[in-house]
């Protein structure tokens, strides 16, 4: 890997450099944190420090230069939405779709293969759309469609947060 680049701009992709000798063997894992290397202007690989928001956005990686310093055409971009704080995104393979996605992960696994999703504690269970009943009903049926909500989980769960902002569709 020596010589791609890391990035969070489709505009801007090389704002981090990944140093000479650097290498991920079979199977293996590379890290690279915020605070000691893409954010860290001390770090000597990072050109124009970027942190990753909360807001969600996309991570770019990019491959390296040739001699006439134009990258040579291999990028991945990966997009994220928002998150929580101490909650990690992670690659997962979705048989439904046979693709893959960027989820919430149910703890954090750096340098290791990632964890199940995360998941819950309210899951939509049910979505009913357009249904064809009741017969000689004096409503549309379009009054019938729902969307059920479940909470997974042993506890009672809030659908507002101490500020008093309420869940939204």
């Amino acid at each position: 890997l020596s010589g791609w680049f890391l990035s969070d701009s489709d505009s801007n992709v090389m704002k981090y450099e990944i140093a000479a000798g650097t290498t991920i063997g079979a199977g293996e894992y590379l890290v690279f944190y915020e605070d000691v290397n893409f954010g860290d202007t001390n770090d000597p690989c990072c050109i124009i420090p970027f942190a990753l928001s909360e807001n969600g956005e996309k991570v770019c990686l990019s491959s390296y230069l040739d001699g006439n310093n134009n990258l040579t055409g291999y990028r991945q971009v990966e997009d994220f939405g928002a998150s929580e704080s101490d909650v990690s995104f992670g690659r997962y393979y979705k048989a439904s779709t046979d693709n893959y996605n960027f989820v919430a992960m149910d703890h954090n696994t750096p340098g290791a293969a990632n964890a199940d999703p995360k998941v819950g504690p309210v899951v939509i269970n049910e979505i009913m759309y357009h249904p064809d009943w009741p017969t000689n009903s004096p409503y549309g049926n379009e009054s019938y469609e729902c969307i059920e909500l479940y909470n997974i989980t042993g506890s009672d769960v809030n659908l507002f947060n101490e500020q008093g902002n309420s869940w939204q569709f």
